[in-house]
């Protein structure tokens, strides 16, 4: 018999905050970002995270990273895969 075990996500410490249009149109346009969040499709929610707090790492935790990181979440939120107020 396996156990699984669901370890609470804190998605407040990837989120980076309110972000322009502008440069979310910016920065998901990078074809690095996009291969990478290809990845990410059909991965449990931890996979997510762990694979979106290495992005963030990878990334020196740069701008466009925390842009692209958030702008992820966001999305995530909307589409009521994870609850809107754990991102305010």
């Amino acid at each position: 018999m396996t156990h699984e075990t669901t370890r609470s996500l804190d998605w407040t410490r990837l989120h980076s905050g309110a972000l322009s249009k502008e440069k979310i149109k910016e920065v998901t346009k990078s074809d690095d970002w996009q291969a990478f969040r290809k990845t990410l499709k059909g991965t449990s929610m931890e996979a997510k995270y762990d694979a979106l707090e290495g992005w963030l790492e990878v990334n020196d935790h740069g701008d466009d990273a925390k842009c692209q990181v958030t702008n992820y979440i966001n999305a995530m939120a909307r589409s009521g895969q994870i609850k809107k107020a754990v991102v305010k």
